[in-house]
């Protein structure tokens, strides 16, 4: 697996299965690759770890990736589908045509295959419930591709140019021409698409006058932090954008900036969700993206930044030698101190309550002199319950009391 940088560079990210024939990558920059060699997907983290996330049917020779990171090979041997989850659970969500040789998926979870053998594009629902002849299409047919209305494009080798196939399963023959042989799609945000052209050696632009502008995207959503130490944020997002066309959003995905892996998604009933698993210190924002039909809006503006804290630790219970004048009714605490902890020497008859006066002093110990703090409060005659409470900030911990009387 080779990596090219914006500027050119190019360096070995790490190895792959074997003969590796399609490639995809994740929202967090996981690459995976379907190695029809080895019937197998290879994943590559960004800092160059390969691991094999499981195996797929024969010969997989695409692949792709759904919102929630599940992987999809076409398995050209097989005439079947993989789905692979991302914790590596191998599956076949159902039966294809005659050689699949190019996939994609929807916003919905429907995966769709061109099948070079049949000139044909089979359907297959999240649940694995499997149109094997959804559309016809010419035969030779190898590359795929969907815009955010739902659209399918696919490509012919037989007669050098692009098929469309609306969400009904209605296809417009030669929608458009290209070079020859086009073997892969793609297609922009403008919907714009554009295909290689294996015998040609150059990409065709098509450019769709008919192509749905796309809806407005949210608001920037609002971010409020969970409670200290929860390491959560709870993410708030209107209703909108509101479109003629397609109505109000029926989910928001909430993602992080800084950090694409921490995400949750609020439904149609909700309008907040938690992001949880953040890093305390670290600041936050957060961007939404709204869900309307099958359009998938562009990322909303971003949230104001919060950041989460660790906890305050409250302070273990102090060191104390007490001492008292029954002559002058006092009491004195010699604490042994312990840095960004904070003392008060208190006292109760279970009516009154008084508070000591504290300083630093220096005593010895044998050859050593050391530092102490050094409360002491007057009381009066009765029985008293006195307390040394340390405190970091608003945290207090645990008192060392004890118990005085004074005739």
């Amino acid at each position: 697996m080779s990596k090219i940088t914006p500027d050119g560079g190019s360096t070995i990210l790490g190895t792959t299965g074997i003969r590796p024939s399609a490639i995809t990558i994740d929202s967090v920059g996981n690459i995976y690759t379907a190695n029809s060699g080895s019937n197998n997907v290879t994943k590559l983290t960004p800092g160059g770890t390969s691991t094999i996330l499981g195996i797929t049917g024969s010969y997989p020779e695409a692949i792709t990736i759904d919102s929630v990171g599940n992987i999809y090979t076409a398995n050209s041997g097989a005439n079947n589908v993989t789905k692979l989850t991302p914790a590596g659970v191998s599956t076949t969500l159902g039966s294809t045509g005659n050689n699949p040789r190019a996939i994609t998926v929807d916003l919905a979870g429907n995966i769709y295959t061109t099948n070079n053998g049949d000139g044909n594009v089979t359907k297959i629902s999240p649940a694995g419930v499997t149109t094997t002849d959804w559309a016809t299409t010419g035969f030779a047919q190898f590359g795929i591709t969907l815009d955010p209305a739902g659209n399918v494009y696919t490509g012919s080798g037989a007669t050098s140019s692009v098929w469309k196939i609306t969400r009904a399963g209605v296809t417009t023959n030669n929608w458009a021409a290209t070079g020859s042989n086009p073997t892969a799609l793609t297609l922009d945000s403008a919907g714009n698409v554009y295909t290689a052209n294996l015998f040609a050696d150059n990409v065709s632009k098509i450019t769709s006058s008919s192509y749905p502008a796309a809806p407005a995207k949210p608001a920037a959503p609002s971010a409020v932090l969970g409670n200290t130490g929860s390491r959560t944020a709870t993410v708030s997002v209107a209703a909108n954008p509101l479109s003629a066309a397609n109505g109000a959003p029926s989910s928001y995905t909430v993602t992080a900036v800084q950090d694409a892996s921490k995400r949750c998604t609020i439904s149609f009933v909700q309008s907040s969700c938690v992001v949880s698993g953040l890093t305390n210190g670290t600041a936050y924002t957060f961007t939404a993206k709204a869900k309307l039909a099958t359009w998938q809006t562009a990322a909303s503006a971003p949230s104001g930044s919060v950041k989460p804290v660790a906890p305050v630790v409250p302070p273990a219970k102090p060191a104390v030698a007490w001492s008292s004048s029954a002559k002058a009714k006092t009491v004195t605490a010699l604490i042994s101190p312990v840095a960004g902890v904070t003392y008060t020497l208190t006292a109760t008859n279970g009516s009154i309550l008084k508070t000591g006066v504290c300083k630093n002093v220096t005593i010895k110990q044998g050859k050593l002199k050391v530092a102490r703090r050094s409360c002491t409060l007057k009381l009066a005659k009765g029985t008293w319950n006195a307390s040394v409470i340390p405190a970091k900030g608003s945290t207090k911990g645990t008192p060392n009391s004890k118990r005085f009387r004074f005739k």
